[in-house]
């Protein structure tokens, strides 16, 4: 839960329930399941919220994101086209099957024609989320979108970011690339196999720990590419070696992605970028992020001015998404 204070904003709740097992994208049916049962355990402990309003975000692995360029002619029919869109490559026409939001960003330069996003998810999808939380007593007040829920954070941060900026939320599962600007997504990309999960997993088989010791000791030792500290001890040095590799391969891909909205959405190209989810998080890498892309590269930062005391530094960028879908109202969880 979040409230608004003055300029600022303070968190008046949090709980992290992380799931029990990772997400299996490619099994709709069983990360619906393993959501409902984290929802359980997060309501168990005392049988009740502090409100009865809820939103909700869904992971990368429950929506389609497509980029599509706009006839002149269809600009107001934009659902129909996503419709279509989503038939080619989903299998599914039935406009009814389908939840979609869809915003324009800009202008494609080389075919000089109008393009948008189109973000969906079944219907499906919807109703059981919407039917998990009323089963615990909250109403679902909200279905929010990963790339929207990015741009409100851009707004929320510590600074004022200015002009556009390139939110990239590195997660355990993928890996999302939205440019914003004046508090709206534009050119929008998923990378679903660049979340921290193989960097976790790696470290995990090397150090021989658990996922959860192996994660908090990258969130201490790791040494990303362009880090200018160097490796001091023996585990900075073994960390930074399992890093390498993987990171290399994200930043690869970031900056792939970024050089493709330069070339063909040159309205789109940041002059800084944020980071944020459990990639933000570990030791280093803007300094990784902006090495590589040669742009100015921070971790958010919630902006709460006189909140005593503050979030951490490694919990603000993690729970970036949460505190942005809780902030479309003062009292949602």
């Amino acid at each position: 839960q979040v409230r608004r204070r003055g300029t600022g904003w303070t968190i008046g709740s949090c709980r992290v329930v992380p799931h029990a097992e990772p997400l299996v994208g490619s099994d709709q049916s069983s990360t619906l399941e393993q959501i409902s049962r984290t929802l359980h355990r997060a309501w168990a402990p005392s049988g009740r919220w502090l409100t009865d309003r809820a939103a909700c975000c869904l992971p990368a692995c429950l929506v389609q994101l497509r980029t599509i360029e706009i006839p002149d002619s269809s600009e107001a029919d934009l659902d129909q086209l996503a419709i279509a869109e989503l038939r080619s490559d989903v299998g599914s026409a039935v406009a009814s099957d389908w939840n979609v939001a869809w915003w324009t960003f800009g202008t494609n330069e080389p075919a000089n024609s109008p393009t948008a996003s189109i973000l969906a998810t079944t219907a499906s999808v919807a109703d059981c989320i919407a039917a998990s939380m009323q089963k615990r007593g909250l109403e679902s007040e909200v279905l929010d979108g990963g790339p929207f829920a990015l741009a409100r954070a851009v707004s929320m941060d510590q600074q004022d970011p200015g002009g556009t900026v390139a939110a990239i939320d590195w997660g355990y599962e993928s890996l999302t690339i939205a440019c914003v600007r004046e508090g709206q997504p534009g050119y929008t990309r998923i990378l679903h196999h660049c979340g921290t999960r193989h960097l976790i997993e790696a470290a995990s088989v090397a150090i021989g720990l658990e996922a959860d010791e192996s994660s908090r000791i990258l969130q201490r030792y790791a040494l990303v590419p362009g880090d200018t500290a160097r490796p001091t001890n023996d585990m900075e040095q073994h960390v930074s070696k399992i890093c390498e590799l993987v990171i290399h391969a994200c930043l690869d891909e970031i900056y792939t992605t970024l050089k493709y909205v330069q070339r063909q959405f040159p309205d789109q190209v940041p002059l800084q970028i944020l980071l944020f989810g459990g990639g933000g998080a570990i030791r280093g890498m803007d300094d990784a992020v902006a090495c590589t892309t040669n742009i100015p590269t921070r971790t958010w930062r919630l902006r709460c001015p006189g909140l005593s005391p503050p979030p951490d530094d490694v919990s603000q960028p993690v729970m970036a998404s949460a505190i942005a879908v809780a902030a479309l109202g003062e009292a949602i969880t």
